[in-house]
């Protein structure tokens, strides 16, 4: 019975709130990406999303996607390229209801509501349920809270890259 959990669950090998230090075993460029976010957040509880500037995040570009919290829902603004190929569709300009199945859904509000309340980005690897038609069965993500115009976290700027 295990078995079948896993085939249509997302499962979280690991999941880590990021707040001073990075973790040892983050990869080099994700250390980075964690510096950059504490670097344009200053001393404010959140860097604003004017910050965000493709040019300063070309090493990652491919890898990242912007999401704006509309209502109780996330509209992707931007789905990189390398994501695109990788899951074999592109998500740029979809809501996130209208985009996965409930089960992955649920994983994605339940880690954007961990990101949206402790307004710190979190690091986490986990796999994708193996009924999915998409090749990568394990990912890795950093998901970076940004404030909007009213100083929440309405923006998510997300990198994620399959690991096999």
């Amino acid at each position: 019975m295990q078995a079948a959990v896993h085939d249509s669950a997302v499962v979280v090998l690991e999941q880590v709130v990021l707040s001073g230090t990075p973790p040892a075993h983050l990869p080099d460029d994700l250390t980075a990406l964690y510096c950059w976010w504490e670097d344009v957040r200053a001393d404010a509880a959140l860097p604003a999303r004017a910050v965000i500037d493709p040019f300063s995040l070309r090493s990652w570009l491919g890898n990242l996607s912007l999401l704006e919290r509309v209502e109780e829902d996330w509209r992707y603004r931007l789905y990189g390229s390398t994501l695109a190929e990788a899951a074999g569709f592109d998500l740029t300009g979809r809501r996130l209801s209208d985009s996965f199945a409930p089960i992955v859904q649920r994983f994605y509000i339940d880690q954007y509501s961990l990101v949206t309340s402790a307004l710190r980005p979190v690091y986490s690897r986990n796999t994708r349920p193996a009924r999915l038609q998409i090749t990568a069965r394990v990912w890795e993500r950093l998901v970076m809270p940004f404030a909007g115009r009213s100083g929440s976290a309405d923006f998510l700027l997300v990198f994620a890259r399959a690991l096999d």
